[in-house]
């Protein structure tokens, strides 16, 4: 049985006081953090914020997409949720900007799609849709 392996460095970049990153100095930062890191035929998991937590995610998620698709041997991110209910797929598509369908986000492609979803491979990026136990006691309680 393989076991799970994690691996941690420093993430590096820059920040200012006055005003936001460009986009292309996100672009740079994304693209340096993830060449330090040995991602190359692993499964790759991003936890991201949910809905009430600002971020630039559609931006990152097009980024980690279009930098790790072809390289990884799969791509998923999980929704830190907490106590709050599951995201539909229209949710999940206004967080991550792309269409969302039975929690598979549509490849990040620069080319048009003329509002449908695009054909995915099993390896595409998806939104696991399980709760954990606990999760699932600590939404009991609050009801």
């Amino acid at each position: 049985m393989m076991r799970p392996t994690t691996e941690t460095t420093a993430m590096t970049g820059n920040g200012y006081t006055d005003r936001f990153l460009t986009a292309d100095e996100t672009r740079d930062i994304v693209r340096a953090s993830l060449d330090s890191l040995s991602l190359a035929g692993k499964r790759v998991l991003f936890l991201i914020p949910d809905g009430t937590r600002t971020m630039p995610m559609p931006q990152l998620f097009g980024l980690f997409q279009e930098m790790l698709a072809g390289k990884v041997a799969a791509l998923d991110f999980l929704v830190a949720l907490g106590t709050h209910r599951p995201m539909d797929d229209h949710e999940l598509s206004r967080l991550v900007a792309v269409p969302v369908a039975d929690g598979r986000p549509a490849r990040h492609s620069s080319s048009t799609t003329n509002g449908r979803i695009p054909r995915r491979s099993p390896r595409s990026a998806r939104f696991p849709r399980r709760r954990s136990p606990s999760c699932r006691a600590a939404v009991s309680r609050r009801r």
